[in-house]
């Protein structure tokens, strides 16, 4: 991250640059997460929402960069913005897997995101309603990319974007039919 910040300021109008540091942030912030620290996990999450909204801004149908910016608004906890963004990539791509794929990895991590800044027994009836249909439109988009072509069981097993719909039957069942194949 330190060399993608020296890179980005010394080269501030470089989009591929801004990008390479959006993708810093949410790598550093995600490890973070992962081990048990949300707190530095939410700082770069919330600087890498800041420099995706801006690089999305600027190229508003770049299929990849609205991708950068889903996935950063639900980890930021802006689910609906970021299920409005899966919805509009998923109607324009939707023969595409690998970016179905990255649909179904917003629509996961939208799931924890309708709980973001509430206490677990604080959710209502229709937070739950919501996560449900979240978890629900993710494995659904897992299942038209593997119906176009998706085959990466690994990366469905191991991407982080997806722990929140992993343990689900039907996910479980679309990987096991993918490592069947294999």
């Amino acid at each position: 991250r330190e060399l993608m910040v020296k890179l980005a300021a010394g080269d501030p109008d470089n989009a591929a640059t801004r990008r390479g540091l959006s993708f810093s942030h949410y790598r550093v912030a995600t490890a973070f997460l992962l081990a048990g620290d949300p707190v530095e996990a939410q700082k770069d999450y919330q600087t890498c929402l800041e420099l995706r909204n801006d690089i999305a801004a600027l190229d508003p149908r770049n299929a990849h960069k609205q991708i950068d910016l889903m996935i950063a608004l639900a980890r930021c906890g802006e689910h609906a913005e970021a299920a409005q963004v899966a919805s509009k990539l998923g109607s324009r791509a939707s023969d595409d897997p690998s970016v179905l794929f990255q649909i179904a990895c917003g629509y996961a991590l939208c799931v924890p995101a309708v709980a973001s800044g509430k206490a677990k027994t604080d959710l209502s009836l229709e937070d739950r309603a919501t996560q449900q249909r979240y978890a629900a439109a993710a494995i659904e988009a897992i299942r038209q990319a593997v119906a176009v072509g998706y085959k990466d069981f690994v990366a469905l097993e191991h991407d982080p974007d997806l722990l929140p719909v992993r343990g689900q039957a039907e996910f479980q069942a679309i990987v096991a039919e993918l490592r069947r194949r294999q």
